[in-house]
């Protein structure tokens, strides 16, 4: 089995994830167009009587008389005719085709007059009463066409005619639709060619992939503690801790770029102060970041205003916001972020404006459901102290290890990053650990 087989189903059903609303409407449409003709499914019953009439000493061909009889049938003189002389109780102008129906036998000499009705008496008396007019219009012009007469008179029907149960019209409506919108759907993914995974991004891309994150789409921020591989991914992409970074996307995933930039920037001032440069349409939308004491936002690069030792996070292809890759700056890297869905075509198309090696590489950036995203939203405010007494503290604990080092217990190194403090629930669990070790209560 190929992989093209393999990823077909993957991707039909993602494309029904994506496109639910339209799968919806495929099944809305014959189910409303179901529901309109309930009523005709409910109504009373009806029966239905059919007459035969058979012609003899025809001077014409029997395929002839099918097309000649249907003209008399339809010509409005056969409706009146039947209503005045068998005093049926219709209108002559709906007699024909509502209540009668003309099925004449291809090839044969035979024609069936049919009569529909509430009642099985007036169904067969429809039947007749149509047959005899019809035979009064037939043999008017003489003998010259051919003799016409009843061979079989209409009886009462025993049973009425059947119905489709209208439990089978929606079950089929909604199959129906389904298959409608499962095939629309189908088609839009062959056509798209979305990317579905780290591996597809980097192949449209030409470059290798950094890492791959599952964000929801939108919502509060981030905590960046909470992201399943934010740490590595940031090692890669700033393995020195310092380093400007230009974050890119195809087009129409400048909301992802931004919600990545804005992650990348808070993890890395867990560790220590960092450059945040907003894109062109985003610099109304930073003042979260601006709470953090850590992170400087900066409209541009120019002038030396920002620390070189500082990472710099640039969220867009350009600090000036224009989006060509030549206003990068010389000395930063490109990472391309990919979000899920997107158009291979689009990838490929964002890549091609870099020449070969200057892309760092590819973002793949996985869509978070919403039932496993809200263990991700920023359970508490970010650190408002200033950069200088972080600094100062990490000084102080590296003098502390040194002195311990030299004749002490040396006390447990802190990390780099923030840990939130514990729970009360795991405080009880390493409690109740250490009593275990300790051998009592």
């Amino acid at each position: 089995m190929d992989e093209a087989t393999v990823e077909a189903p993957r991707r039909l059903l993602w494309g029904a994830r994506r496109y639910a609303w339209l799968v919806v409407l495929a099944v809305i449409g014959p189910v409303a167009l179901a529901v309109a003709l309930s009523p005709r499914l409910v109504q009373d019953e009806t029966y239905t009587a059919r007459a035969l009439v058979i012609a003899s000493d025809l001077t014409i061909q029997a395929e002839q008389l099918a097309r000649l009889a249907e003209a008399i049938f339809n010509g409005g003189e056969v409706a009146e005719n039947a209503v005045q002389r068998s005093g049926l109780p219709f209108d002559p102008r709906t007699l024909i085709p509502h209540h009668a129906q003309l099925e004449p036998l291809e090839d044969n000499v035979l024609l069936q007059v049919v009569g529909r009705a509430g009642d099985p008496e007036l169904a067969s008396r429809t039947a007749n009463g149509v047959a005899e007019a019809l035979i009064d219009e037939l043999n008017e012009p003489g003998p010259g066409v051919g003799t016409f007469e009843i061979q079989a008179a209409a009886r009462p029907p025993a049973e009425p005619d059947p119905r489709p149960s209208p439990a089978l019209v929606f079950a089929i409506a909604i199959v129906g639709g389904a298959l409608l919108g499962a095939g629309t759907v189908g088609l839009i993914v062959a056509i798209r060619r979305p990317v579905l995974n780290a591996r597809e991004a980097s192949d449209s891309a030409g470059v290798g992939a950094i890492g791959a994150l599952a964000l929801p789409t939108r919502g509060a921020q981030l905590d960046p503690l909470r992201v399943h591989g934010l740490s590595a991914l940031l090692k890669r992409v700033y393995p020195a801790g310092t380093g400007t970074q230009a974050f890119i996307a195809p087009r129409r995933g400048d909301r992802t770029r931004t919600r990545v930039s804005k992650l990348v920037t808070r993890g890395l001032a867990r560790r220590g102060p960092v450059a945040y440069v907003p894109g062109a349409g985003e610099r109304s939308e930073v003042e979260d970041l601006r709470d953090d004491p850590r992170i400087v936002v900066s409209e541009s690069l120019a002038g030396g205003l920002l620390d070189e030792r500082w990472p710099v996070v640039i969220d867009g292809p350009s600090a000036a916001g224009i989006d060509m890759p030549q206003f990068i700056p010389p000395d930063a890297g490109v990472v391309l972020v990919v979000g899920e869905g997107t158009p291979e075509g689009a990838v490929r198309q964002a890549a091609e404006l870099f020449l070969p090696g200057e892309l760092t590489g590819v973002i793949y950036i996985e869509r978070l459901r919403w039932w496993r995203a809200r263990r991700l939203r920023a359970s508490r405010k970010p650190s408002r102290r200033p950069p200088e007494q972080q600094e100062g503290e990490r000084d102080g604990s590296r003098g502390a290890e040194e002195h311990a080092g030299e004749g002490g217990a040396s006390p447990s190194r802190s990390s780099e990053v923030d840990r939130p403090a514990p729970s009360r629930a795991e405080t009880a669990y390493h409690r109740s650990q250490g009593r275990e070790e300790r051998g009592g209560p």
